[in-house]
Formats: C-alpha cells, sequence, structure tokens
C-alpha cells in the first residue's frame, strides 16, 4: 500500500481511500456497504468521486455488484472491472461491464485515461491476501494494453518500476515485464536499462535479463554500459520497434530492435507496425531493393 498521500496525476486520496489507508479493507467495505444504507447518492458520489483509485474499486466490486451500482461507475472504473474479469475467465462478471463500454461495432477498446489510471493508482498495492493473482492479471492487462497503444512517458516509468519491485519480492514478472516491452519508446526502455545503476544487485540482474545484456562485473562497467545504451537508444529512435518476443518462446528475447533498412534509407517507421510513416517515393524504393541486393551479396560471399 502506498504510504503517501497523492495519486500522481490523479490528484489527492478521495474519501474511500482515506478510509482504506487508515483503517484497512474490512473496514472500508463495512463502512461502503453502510453508506449504500444510509445515503445511496452520496454512496455513488463516492465511487465517482476522480480522486478514488484501482485499488479501491477492485476491494469493492463484489458489494458493487450485489447492491446493482454498476451504473453508476464512471467509464474508466467499468473498464477497468471488466479487464479484470475478463482476465479471470469470468465471463458472467465482464458481462456486467461489456455492454456500457463497446463500441458500436460491439469492439471493446480500453481507453488511455482507463489504463493509465489502473497502472497510476494500482502499482503500489500488492492485492489482496486472497485474489492476489486476478489483481496483478489485471494490472498486468493494462500494462500490456496501453504499451501496445499509448506513449506516455509518466505512465511507463510507473510500470517499470512495478516489475523491479514485485522481482524483490520474489514474484514472477514475466507476463508484466512482455507487456512493458510491446511498447518501443525509448523513455519507457531507458526506465528499466537505467537500473544498472542500482545498489540493488537483483536490479541488475532483472536488467540484464530484460535487456539482453552481459552483466558488467564493476559498478564503473555498468554504468558505462548504460550510458552506451542511451547513445544507441538516441542513435536508432526513429528506427525502433517492439518485437513481442517473450521469455516463453527464448531464454534471451530481444524486446526491441532497430530496422537497419529504415536506418540505411533515414526514415522513420512506426514502432509498433514497423512501417514507414510515409509511403517510400520510388527513388527510394530502387535504392532499397539495390540495398538488399548488395546484402545478400556480401552473405553470399561470406558463406
Amino acid at each position: 500500500m502506498n504510504g503517501g498521500n497523492t495519486l500522481g496525476s490523479f490528484g489527492m486520496f478521495g474519501a474511500l481511500d482515506r478510509h482504506w489507508h487508515a483503517h484497512g479493507a474490512t473496514s472500508l467495505k463495512r463502512r461502503f456497504v453502510n453508506t449504500v444504507g444510509e445515503n445511496r447518492q452520496r454512496a455513488e458520489l463516492l465511487l465517482q468521486d476522480d480522486a478514488t483509485s484501482f485499488p479501491v474499486i477492485y476491494i469493492l466490486r463484489d458489494d458493487i455488484e450485489r447492491l446493482e451500482l454498476t451504473d453508476s461507475l464512471t467509464a474508466r472504473e467499468k473498464y477497468a472491472l471488466y479487464i479484470t474479469a475478463h482476465k479471470a475467465g469470468d465471463k458472467s462478471r465482464a458481462a456486467l461491464y461489456e455492454h456500457n463500454i463497446a463500441d458500436l461495432d460491439g469492439v471493446i477498446r480500453p481507453t488511455q485515461d482507463a489504463l493509465s489510471w489502473m497502472i497510476t493508482t494500482g502499482a503500489d498495492w500488492d492485492g489482496p491476501s486472497a485474489g492476489r493473482d486476478d489483481y496483478d492479471a489485471a494490472i498486468d492487462a493494462a500494462v500490456a494494453f496501453f504499451a501496445d497503444r499509448f506513449d506516455d512517458p509518466e505512465t511507463m516509468k510507473i510500470a517499470a518500476g512495478l516489475i523491479f519491485r514485485r522481482n524483490r519480492l520474489g514474484l514472477n514478472v514475466h507476463d508484466l515485464a512482455w507487456g512493458f516491452f510491446l511498447t518501443a519508446e525509448p523513455n519507457a526502455l531507458s526506465y528499466v536499462a537505467k537500473h544498472l545503476l542500482s545498489d540493488n544487485p537483483a536490479d541488475v540482474e532483472l536488467t540484464c535479463k530484460l535487456m539482453s545484456f552481459d552483466d558488467p562485473v564493476t559498478k564503473d562497467g555498468r554504468r558505462a554500459l548504460y550510458e552506451e545504451y542511451l547513445a544507441w537508444l538516441t542513435e536508432h529512435r526513429p528506427y525502433l520497434y517492439a518485437t513481442a518476443e517473450h521469455f516463453n518462446s527464448t531464454s534471451k528475447p530481444y524486446s526491441v530492435r532497430h530496422d537497419r533498412e529504415a536506418k540505411f534509407l533515414r526514415r522513420e517507421i512506426e514502432p509498433r507496425g514497423r512501417t514507414p510513416k510515409k509511403p517510400l517515393t520510388d527513388l527510394e524504393y530502387q535504392q532499397l531493393l539495390a540495398h538488399r541486393a548488395n546484402r545478400e551479396d556480401i552473405t553470399h560471399d561470406n558463406d
């Protein structure tokens, strides 16, 4: 549980969060149910408070559903509980929310606001003593959806910190790390690489594993590697793309690479699709074909 008194860009703690931090989850649930009985409109306003966090909504979700308050939730709260139920494989529970958040074509596309809220307000909580796996799975999914669709350095910085915090607790980080590395955003990558400078050996070891680095022996060596990586990011920023390689498929995944042909042409690419941001000209296309032919000749010569 976060011991601070703010929730980042989402403002000060709301009334429900203050009660939770002061008295715990059981007291929060009891107080919320009593409020519904005494003043249902007041309870609805508490849920809709912009400063109410994802962990509080997660803790109260059984009561929210039992007391038929799902329609009173904000859009981001509905998205969050839909993701939670969907990842847990609970179709009937997911159905409580999906009719309110689906697009006109029936597709559910979580919004940047909803995902950022889940990550920003939810990363510092370790989840309930019972049902922690479901909570972690929801956060992992939020990180994956966010990394695959949006670029916001502050949210990704929090997600990066969560990877290392979980690792220090001895928890599995494979799914969380895979979701994080669906981005090729340089600031996000630098947040991970910076843990090379940590005094915690577990942080350094995990950084090397995530970034496919050889572990430098000395602190000076780690700093040199960090600075070298930042220089590589700067040089290749326009040509980076996410590979979606995973620890389940290889022991040394290269989550982010640079497109050599894009660098040859000096043409920026879309990091999530590895396609040029602007169509190639006829001249560039001919240059690319000649470049490919030359590379094939070099390959054959070396065989």
